[in-house]
């Protein structure tokens, strides 16, 4: 038979098809006997898109609750083609987070595409580069420090404290979490660039509206419970790209970027955040062709200022803002709590004569009640770390290149961990019962040496403002109030609430 007539033969063009369509599926497969092989269960993926199929219905925490539910505490899907291993046990969590840390060292890339500025971020950094950067930084946010930004935290509540005195004298409906934004980008504009900006009560404020974007337009929340919700997982460089030329992003970076090039313009002193980075940042050295020189300079030295800069404002505020909204709300609908709450200030206060880091220290029903908020209020459903080499635990084998997600949000609502996990309870975290907690179990902040290393400011930075708001405030359910706690649906990296409508009046007493 010549080829004219083999190409003439519906028989052949059937078994070429049968051939090609076996490749495309042995091709969208290729990955998926990572778990299979290294006794990891999970749910059986799909060609190319794995178990996304539907993302646009699912939320990440209620996925997390239900693969642990089926699968156990150790188990494995897939994003696309790229494996994800869920750690749910506290035994291995420990170790993946602190004892085999140098196997967990790095978070997941963003897509193989350096974003400039973005990229340089410690959050975002690897290996050596975010050794060097994490350990260089972290004296910026000791104690001592951190105590010296009481003054800022109180001027910009003080500001909104005696404006809505006046506005609420008669009760007001306000968005807790945009009355929050305004003080939190104030204190982080100043405390970290200096920059004491006056139109943030303004509903123009461009730079509010920025930093309220960084959680999410509405157009990000209707990309959420959209189908497009698949690309980012089958083209991982689409999130890079989105990052490069988002406009909020660009507008953070323009800002960072003219502030940190106007100061090494001049010789002018700071006492910022920004400041502090510059002169520790500075200070780093390598080895390099058997001598000591400077691990950045120049351009480099001030792109790696800048990336740290813009970290301090993306994790400064969204964090901070959201959580503070959740404080209020929990204020609101537990109007005992807030009673009890006002009595522990009020009587401090008269013995401080104002609200000071010293008092905030002697307080410990707001740290149970703090400690309650962060655990039912989540802000990131997960951690994550990529693994870098193949590691093996009792009966099964995480391998290099699979990413580990910690689902933080299902070990908060654990009966296991938290009996009655949906009642708001902050006598939970008594003296008598935090003993009973099991560690790694309560991960608000991460931990390990990849943990948040903003937490103490902005724990700090919550406490002062509650206390002050306590103090001076009434919180109260409005019409738009959720009876329940209810997140936006939607398979993201931020839980937010529905709504952070709640009604506020200054105190008669």
């Amino acid at each position: 038979m010549d080829v004219l007539s083999l190409l003439l033969e519906p028989k052949f063009w059937i078994g070429f098809l049968l051939v090609v369509l076996y490749a495309i599926y042995r091709y969208g497969t290729r990955n998926y006997n990572v778990f299979s092989d290294n006794g990891i269960p999970g749910p059986k993926p799909l060609p190319f898109i794995g178990n996304m199929w539907g993302i646009w219905k699912k939320s990440t925490h209620t996925e997390d609750t239900k693969n642990v539910k089926t699968y156990g505490n150790v188990c494995g899907f897939y994003e696309g083609q790229k494996p994800i291993a869920l750690v749910a046990d506290p035994e291995i969590i420990k170790k993946i987070l602190i004892k085999d840390f140098d196997h967990f060292m790095n978070h997941s890339s963003i897509g193989g595409i350096e974003v400039p500025i973005f990229s340089k971020m410690v959050f975002v950094l690897n290996n050596n580069e975010w050794k060097d950067v994490r350990s260089s930084i972290t004296p910026a946010f000791s104690s001592g420090r951190i105590k010296k930004m009481t003054s800022v935290i109180n001027r910009h509540v003080d500001q909104k404290v005696l404006k809505l005195t006046e506005e609420a004298k008669n009760g007001l409906k306000v968005d807790s979490m945009r009355m929050f934004s305004e003080i939190t980008v104030g204190v982080i504009a100043e405390s970290a660039f200096g920059m004491r900006i006056d139109d943030l009560g303004s509903e123009d404020s461009e730079f509010l509206k920025h930093a309220t974007n960084l959680l999410g337009t509405p157009e990000d929340q209707a990309a959420l419970t959209s189908y497009v919700m698949l690309i980012p997982y089958l083209f991982p460089s689409v999130v890079a790209q989105f990052i490069g030329n988002n406009e909020t992003y660009k507008f953070f970076i323009d800002v960072v970027r003219h502030v940190v090039k106007t100061r090494s313009e001049t010789n002018e002193k700071f006492d910022d955040f920004l400041s502090l980075f510059d002169e520790l940042l500075s200070q780093v050295t390598m080895e390099k062709d058997g001598k000591t020189v400077k691990r950045w300079t120049g351009e480099a030295l001030r792109d790696i200022i800048s990336a740290q800069g813009l970290e301090f404002m993306i994790d400064g505020y969204a964090g901070t803002a959201m959580s503070m909204a959740s404080l209020v709300y929990r204020l609101g609908v537990h109007p005992e709590i807030q009673e009890k709450l006002y009595a522990e200030i009020t009587d401090k206060l008269d013995t401080f004569g104002e609200v000071s880091n010293d008092m905030i220290q002697e307080l410990p029903y707001l740290d149970q009640f703090v400690n309650e908020v962060m655990r039912m209020h989540v802000v990131t459903p997960r951690l994550d770390r990529m693994c870098c080499k193949d590691i093996t635990y009792d009966g099964f084998t995480i391998k290099k290149g699979v990413k580990v997600q910690i689902p933080v949000y299902y070990l908060h609502y654990s009966e296991e961990h938290f009996p009655n996990p949906k009642t708001f309870d902050p006598d939970r975290w008594s003296p008598e019962n935090k003993s009973n907690i099991k560690p790694f179990t309560y991960l608000p902040f991460g931990g390990g040496p990849r943990g948040c290393i903003g937490s103490r400011f902005a724990l700090q930075q919550m406490k002062l403002v509650i206390c002050t708001f306590i103090s001076k405030f009434e919180f109260y359910p409005v019409e738009e109030t959720m009876t329940e706690l209810k997140l936006k649906p939607g398979y993201g990296f931020v839980c937010a609430p529905e709504s952070t409508m709640m009604g506020i009046k200054p105190r008669t007493n």
